[in-house]
């Protein structure tokens, strides 16, 4: 589980998918699939990596810049 402050809560946004693209298109982010890699296999974005969220505190992917902007995504609402 992660805890947030009540800073980091508030950087935390949903985007439309356009507002994604864009980002995505201008190349300042990392896309970050949360499922897991079988689903992941199925069906990703392109460029986007997969780290399934019960791995996300022991992963290496993540970037080291903490100025990189992170896209995390899933299969939407449940």
């Amino acid at each position: 589980m992660f805890l947030l402050s009540s800073a980091q809560a508030e950087k935390i946004q949903s985007l439309t998918a356009p507002e994604v693209k864009n980002m995505v298109d201008n190349g300042n982010v990392v896309l970050i699939n949360t499922l897991s890699a079988i689903e992941f296999e199925i069906q990703h974005i392109p460029t986007s990596i997969n780290i399934p969220v019960i791995t996300m505190k022991v992963t290496e992917k993540l970037p080291e810049d903490m100025n990189t902007i992170l896209i995390f995504y899933c299969m939407g609402i449940r």
